[in-house]
């Protein structure tokens, strides 16, 4: 099953002999499947429709001082543009539109730098072009709390309200 599309304009707006600054956004379009839920006998209890399309700018920099040594880095948003409608079967009757569940705003940001051990033209080491050692750094959190969406018994939503996650590669 293909999942929702993404496309990416970009642009270089500055740069130099040892670096460059970038800007775009990323959109993201659903054309995944809805989320649906139901109960044994097939009785549909949880439908979200994925209807939500996210708009995400970026600003990019990358810094090459020597041939070896280079870094760079990205903050990028991500806005929920429109939400997601849910439909909840609270009383076993049938399917009713609750409300909309947008997506949490989110924070995406990354610092890596790295050295190149070698780099050729691919006719050595079959076909390798290079290999570097790279240490990247990401940090990314929600800039609100989730949206939950009730119907009777029933809630639909992220529980865990702020997300923020930091990691090493």
């Amino acid at each position: 099953v293909l999942g929702n599309l993404s496309t990416t304009l970009k642009a270089l707006i500055g740069g130099g002999d040892f670096w460059a600054f970038s800007a775009g956004l990323q959109t993201t379009v659903p054309t995944a499947n809805d989320l649906r839920i139901f109960v044994v006998d097939g009785t549909e209890l949880v439908r979200v429709e994925n209807d939500s399309v996210h708009l995400m700018p970026f600003l990019g920099f990358l810094f090459t001082p020597t041939n070896s040594f280079f870094a760079q880095s990205f903050v990028q948003f991500d806005f929920d543009a429109n939400g997601n409608p849910v439909h909840i079967n609270a009383n076993g009757t049938g399917l009713a539109r609750s409300g909309s569940a947008n997506d949490a705003s989110l924070l995406y940001t990354d610092v890596s730098a790295g050295y190149w051990l070698f780099r050729n033209d691919g006719s050595r080491y079959n076909g390798v072009t290079g290999a570097t050692l790279l240490l990247e750094l990401h940090y990314n959190r929600s800039l609100q709390t989730t949206d939950v969406v009730r119907g009777g018994p029933i809630q639909v939503g992220n529980f865990a309200d702020n997300v923020e996650v930091l990691n090493m590669v």
